[in-house]
């Protein structure tokens, strides 16, 4: 009699490949999650944060003034955000009228950081208003640590200036 062996039981080989290549799939769709979202870029925000006028000087046909300012920059991004220097420009009738250096600098992640300011600015062609518009416009061009890509936050803010008062009526950044 030949000897007696066991019977053959099916193995299911491709049962296990498959949950291997599933749990791989599953992994890699978590790592490029995971990597979209830190390596997005946000551009910062750049906002002034609070505004006074200094030493305002009226007459017929020109006036002068100091702003004295608090320029705030937000990094959303999960990456140290590092700009050079920068300016703060301040229009009147779309005319340059005065500017300010914002320093180079560092923003950490997921913060903000506070910058003094203070603007010089004089302008001719004034008419006697009692509410002069000015706007102001500032870029920072910088990089992100995390994804070293490069990002612009930009600045466009309009407000009305009391020249009766010297001070400050309407205010309002995009």
């Amino acid at each position: 009699m030949p000897p007696r062996t066991k019977p053959q039981t099916p193995t299911n080989n491709g049962k296990y490949l498959f949950y291997i290549i599933e749990a791989i799939a599953f992994q890699t769709i978590i790592i490029v999650t995971i990597l979209l979202t830190l390596l997005h870029k946000t551009p910062p925000k750049l906002r002034f944060q609070a505004l006074a006028v200094e030493k305002l000087t009226v007459n017929a046909t020109s006036f002068s003034f100091r702003l004295h300012g608090e320029v705030t920059l937000r990094n959303p991004n999960f990456g140290q955000f590092k700009f050079p220097e920068g300016k703060v420009v301040i229009l009147y009738r779309n005319n340059s009228i005065g500017g300010a250096v914002i320093p180079a600098g560092r923003v950490k992640a997921r913060s903000a950081e506070k910058m003094n300011v203070t603007v010089v600015a004089e302008a001719g062609d004034f008419g006697g208003e009692g509410k002069v518009t000015l706007s102001s416009n500032a870029v920072l061009s910088g990089r992100i640590r995390v994804s070293k890509r490069r990002v612009k936050a930009t600045m466009n803010c309009t407000m009305d200036v009391d020249t009766r008062r010297g001070s400050i009526d309407q205010f309002k950044c995009d």
